[in-house]
């Protein structure tokens, strides 16, 4: 693959990375930095260095072993080098863990010769089961207006409305329950840059949006004052008055790209740095927008939610998912089956003791995790939806009592250099919906 190809399967989300941190270990490479290991390596392939392959991919998996192009570029460099057994092992992970890119093992050459050895039938199978779509989904609303980019949602119980944002539009939709649309934040209104992250308090009856203000995105932008600032709207949900934006400026040599947040019982919001690698907190009430996780301590920080009770956060992030305590600030990655790869999370939501979790990415698919009765390890998990025929990066949903609704094709990958395609080679935006009832 290309650099540009494999950062396309590496970033959940083409508006920017950022630096990682495993809890108690220093700051790992951003996203590019990976990719510019990996790249190294096909590089050298390329002038007959077959060591040099396996030595970038290597020290590229050394740091980023659960990222799927990473494992599989460095399972193409063990083949080329005849280690047999280390590349299948590494195709058969990904075959298990159902990543979307082991499926181009068996057309690509470099594993010509595992081909012919007796265990590629066992890896050919299990990449030919996670080729199959699982459905449980049926069709919500579909958008007249294909060029939104919708990236974030949000459910206000009270008016039944489900609440969408622009990244490309740069506003709010609002889809009453009749499937009608309007515009509840205009284009560029109040200064909002690309909208990602919404979250309805119902109690306080806001709205609130974070804006992920990057030059490298290539959206256009009205104001370029506050490229790299984490942006924060709260908006009166009943009349979309802005009550207040909220700024946090970058230190030196720092950046913000505000992604997710979630708003907890008593009114605090958390919100994800996806640009940063931190997480950040605005108390209820108002006030300044404070770290909770310094800068680094992710890779791309994304999907973020509650426990019912608001005892626990859970952070979405490139390695997988972190529990955090509130009160206490201890933080605990969730345990995982061995079949299971709970990297590169968009969307995250909790119900009824399991996440919701969208991986649009690097297996095409929204899948329930089952949680522990501590909350700190998946038990089971089960595939909701997977390669639908209109997936086209399923980003991030909504809990409405027992229904799920969520966003089908972002088409975030779509967009480049600024530009969009002509609008007939669009698709409407599509909102599925999926019953939660069984868990």
């Amino acid at each position: 693959m290309t650099l540009l190809r494999l950062l396309s399967f590496l970033l959940p989300l083409t508006l920017g990375a950022a630096s990682a941190a495993a809890q108690g270990r220093s700051a790992s490479p951003t996203y590019e930095q990976i990719g510019a290991l990996v790249q190294g390596g096909l590089d050298a392939l390329a002038r007959g260095d077959t060591a040099g392959y396996l030595d970038g991919t290597g020290k590229a998996f050394a740091i980023a072993p659960q990222v799927p192009p990473v494992a599989y570029h460095h399972a193409r460099a063990h083949a080329l080098a005849g280690r047999t057994d280390s590349a299948l092992a590494l195709l058969t992970r990904l075959a298990t863990e159902g990543a979307v890119v082991a499926h181009e093992a068996p057309a690509d050459s470099a594993f010509d010769r595992l081909r012919r050895s007796p265990e590629w039938s066992v890896v050919a199978e299990r990449i030919e089961a996670s080729r199959q779509p699982i459905s449980t989904s049926t069709t919500a609303f579909e958008l007249p207006e294909r060029d939104l980019l919708a990236e974030g949602t949000a459910w206000d119980a009270k008016t039944r409305t489900l609440y969408l944002s622009s990244l490309y539009k740069r506003k709010i939709v609002a889809i009453s329950p009749d499937g009608t649309t309007r515009d509840f934040i205009r284009s560029g209104d109040e200064g909002i840059g690309p909208v990602a992250g919404l979250e309805v308090d119902p109690v306080r009856r806001g709205l609130w949006a974070a804006s992920m203000v990057l030059a490298e995105g290539g959206i256009p932008l009205g104001d370029t004052t506050l490229l790299a600032h984490g942006l924060l709207f709260h908006y009166d949900v009943d009349t979309g008055r802005l009550r207040r934006r909220y700024v946090l400026r970058p230190a030196k040599g720092q950046r913000h790209g505000f992604n997710d947040l979630t708003v907890m019982p008593n009114g605090d919001v958390y919100i994800t740095d996806s640009q940063s690698g931190g997480v950040y907190k605005l108390g209820a009430g108002g006030g300044e927008i404070v770290e909770v996780l310094p800068p680094k301590t992710y890779t791309f920080p994304n999907g973020i939610t509650r426990s019912d009770d608001g005892r626990l956060l859970f952070v979405a992030h490139g390695s997988g998912v972190d529990r955090l305590e509130v009160g206490t600030g201890r933080r605990v990655r969730l345990g995982a089956p061995d079949t299971l790869s709970i990297g590169g999370i968009d969307g995250l939501a909790f119900h009824r003791q399991t996440l919701i979790a969208h991986q649009p990415s690097w297996f095409n698919r929204v899948v329930r995790l089952r949680l522990d009765p501590a909350q700190a390890r998946i038990l089971s998990w089960e595939v909701l939806e997977r390669h639908h025929p209109r997936f086209e990066q399923p980003t991030t949903g909504e809990i409405e009592g027992d229904k799920y609704y969520y966003i089908a094709n972002a088409q975030l990958r779509r967009f480049r250099d600024g530009k969009i395609p002509p609008w007939d080679s669009l698709s409407p935006v599509l909102v599925l919906k999926t019953d939660l009832g069984d868990a």
